[in-house]
């Protein structure tokens, strides 16, 4: 039995950790938690507007060949929602919610597959539709009117 009041060297002396320290642990790891539940929330909900099909039109499982003599075209369209600086456009209500067509591009791949080339058409392009002239019987009429 050990009288005096010394510690044995094999036992470890107590630390009172402050309570601001312990607080601040607790605020960092919540702050862990919620970070890691946000990121999955979005991964999940991102994750959730992919839909997969297979390439495949037939159960074949033949290798693809390259068999294209002509150009190929692909058209690209991008989304967005009418929010934000957006809504100038239109207003939310105009949205689906799921987004509208945001950019085009039309992607070209030369029948070699040595050129590829796209062009840019954007969403908010404005142009000055010129009225059309009727030659039968001379009049103007508006670019758009149905007739």
């Amino acid at each position: 039995m050990v009288t005096s009041g010394h510690v044995p060297r094999h036992a470890r002396a107590r630390h009172n950790v402050p309570l601001w320290a312990k607080i601040l642990g607790g605020v960092v790891a919540l702050a862990i938690v919620g970070v890691i539940a946000f990121a999955g929330y979005w991964t999940w909900r991102l994750q959730s507007n992919l839909h997969q099909a297979p390439l495949s039109a037939g159960n074949s499982t033949a290798d693809a060949s390259n068999d294209a003599t002509d150009d190929l075209q692909i058209l690209i369209i991008g989304t967005d929602t009418r929010t934000g600086a957006n809504a100038a456009y239109g207003s939310q209500d105009d949205s689906s919610g799921y987004g509208n067509a945001d950019v085009m591009i039309l992607l070209n791949i030369s029948a070699d597959n040595k050129v590829v080339s796209m062009t840019s058409f954007p969403r908010d392009l404005m142009v000055p539709i010129p009225k059309c002239h009727d030659q039968k019987t001379n009049k103007d009429y508006p670019a758009q009117a149905v007739w």
